[in-house]
């Protein structure tokens, strides 16, 4: 069907009018349907093949460094195959609202103005207040210590709730097919290092995410403890946040956990003190 289809398209002897018989009413409509499909099906059909020309690079590798006695290198390339060789694709399933789920940040951006604007609001100060507050029995410094913890479960709940929300939006309309399948069942994910489920991998996201919100969250309460002026506290706030944003990729930046996808598409280790882990501890712990 799908040679059919192409070909007729490839010569341009096709009719652009509604089609009866056509499965989405028009041929060109059903050729992209099943030149997706047949991608799909070629991708797992050859899935062995491309895992066994990896792994043949990988062993050149491994026996390059054991020549070079770099023995880190040695271990990480190990790791990726004892993870990858096992690996087999048996089922094709529609994956594509997980994929915009998973790649959809707006909300987290929005997540991160939101708390931009709020947390200057809540602990910027002026210097009569901050007295004041020492004259009560609490004291300034126990009072902050309870508005940060309030503060941080407040940004914890709000995202949990927006990011539960956007994942049953897309399910709604995109629906959601076999989210027990391994990861690795999804094209960006094929040579993933983690081994897990989609589901276990849309929570871990989810889990990266509320570590990042919360993370800023702690982050702009700092700034706007110190600089009092709420005009001013706002303004470094959101300058941090869209800072954050434009160059996500630094070790250091929270916002790289919102984008904790770029982690795990590919095998990414590192080798400290001897141990073989994957890049992303590093990142959780930086």
């Amino acid at each position: 069907k799908y040679g059919e289809l192409s070909e007729k398209v490839e010569t341009g002897n096709y009719s652009t009018e509604y089609t009866d018989g056509t499965y989405s009413g028009y041929i060109f409509g059903d050729y992209n349907l099943f030149r997706e499909l047949n991608e799909d099906l070629l991708r797992i059909y050859h899935y062995q093949e491309r895992t066994s020309q990896m792994l043949e690079k990988v062993e050149a590798n491994i026996d390059l460094f054991k020549i070079a006695g770099n023995e880190n290198k040695c271990k990480i390339y190990k790791k990726i195959k004892s993870v990858v060789s096992k690996r087999d694709i048996h089922s094709l399933y529609d994956y594509t609202a997980v994929n915009h789920y998973i790649n959809y940040d707006a909300s987290s951006a929005l997540l991160l103005i939101y708390i931009a604007l709020v947390m200057p609001a809540v602990f910027s100060e002026e210097k009569e207040i901050h007295d004041l507050l020492d004259t009560t029995k609490m004291g300034h410094k126990k009072t902050e210590k309870w508005k940060l913890t309030f503060a941080l479960i407040h940004n914890l709940i709000l995202s949990f709730i927006v990011f539960t929300v956007d994942f049953m939006w897309f399910a709604l309309f995109f629906g959601v097919e076999e989210m027990s399948a391994k990861l690795y069942y999804m094209s960006e994910y094929e040579y993933t290092w983690i081994q897990c489920t989609i589901w276990e991998y849309v929570l871990i996201l989810l889990m990266m995410k509320l570590i990042a919100t919360g993370t800023f969250g702690i982050l702009c309460a700092v700034a706007s403890r110190y600089i009092k002026k709420y005009m001013q506290s706002t303004a470094v706030c959101i300058l941090s946040s869209i800072i954050l944003m434009q160059t996500a990729g630094n070790m250091l930046n929270p916002v790289n956990l919102i984008q904790g996808r770029n982690y795990f598409k590919q095998p990414a280790y590192v080798s400290l003190a001897g141990a073989t882990m994957p890049l992303v501890l590093i990142a959780l712990i930086c």
